[in-house]
């Protein structure tokens, strides 16, 4: 089984706090722990007993220049790099990436780093950043996600997961819409887990999903491995999630907001 691509969370802590985060990190509850290294390759080794190749793995958090042991779980992701068509990471140009992990990215090879730009005031490190990478041969792109001409106009909100009022219909039509259905195939791997979104992810950590359809639990040992391949290649034949009614979709067509709008105070009740 081949996948598109998979974006492997290792932690929601963050140097940021941003209104919009698109993965809802500080709304998940303060510290949040990473994942531990021991935890991490099991999710991985879990998913590649499924998957036999993926195009692109996602290193994603939050901010995943915080986790101790990226440089570390990199190292590991090496044993399975001839099922990695490339090893990409996301950062947030908040923090300059430490010696070990630019040795294992030098040591994978197939490597991408997306920067993220919020501004000078926020991504205080992108030049240094760029200049790392550059000195040690890593490919890299930089977002300009400030001023005028940001990348994708800016970012959408999805900040309001709670149940709407539609029917089936209205909801397929929300879902078929959606960058997630068809045009961004792709899985999110948190703690053991595979969604389609991380809004998806939310619903579930929120206790809101009813069934277990809306993803697949790579832990649970009494699903065999046949079936867990049989579910992860259905999601995309499927009319609608269960999250998508506690969502308005993403799509081209929604109002673009400022990227990165800090959060001055969070009020315990926000967090779970």
């Amino acid at each position: 089984m081949k996948c598109e691509r998979t974006e492997l969370t290792i932690t929601h802590r963050c140097t940021l706090k941003c209104k919009l985060c698109g993965a809802y990190s500080p709304y998940y509850s303060n510290p949040k722990p990473h994942w531990s290294l021991s935890q991490l390759k099991l999710y991985t080794d879990k998913y590649f007993e499924i998957v036999d190749y993926v195009e692109k793995m996602t290193i994603s958090g939050g901010e995943p220049l915080l986790h101790p042991d990226l440089g570390k779980l990199v190292e590991y992701l090496c044993t399975y790099g001839d099922r990695i068509g490339l090893l990409e990471f996301i950062t947030n140009g908040t923090m300059i990436p430490k010696t070990d992990v630019i040795y294992a990215m030098q040591k994978f090879g197939k490597v991408k780093v997306i920067i993220d730009n919020y501004g000078p005031e926020l991504s205080t490190e992108v030049p240094q950043i760029e200049k790392i990478l550059d000195n040690y041969g890593i490919y890299y792109e930089t977002r300009k996600y400030y001023g005028n001409n940001a990348y994708y106009d800016g970012w959408i909100d999805m900040s309001n997961v709670s149940k709407r009022t539609r029917d089936d219909a209205e909801t397929n039509e929300i879902y078929n819409n959606c960058i997630f259905s068809k045009k961004f195939q792709r899985y999110l791997l948190v703690e053991g887990k595979l969604y389609l979104c991380a809004t998806a992810r939310r619903c579930d950590s929120l206790n809101l999903l009813t069934e277990d359809n809306d993803y697949i639990n790579l832990l649970d040992d009494d699903l065999s491995l046949e079936q867990k391949k049989r579910k992860i290649e259905s999601f995309f034949d499927r009319k609608h999630f269960e999250a998508c009614m506690y969502f308005d979709g993403f799509n081209d067509k929604y109002q673009r907001h400022t990227p990165a709008e800090q959060i001055k105070q969070l009020d315990d009740g926000d967090k779970q």
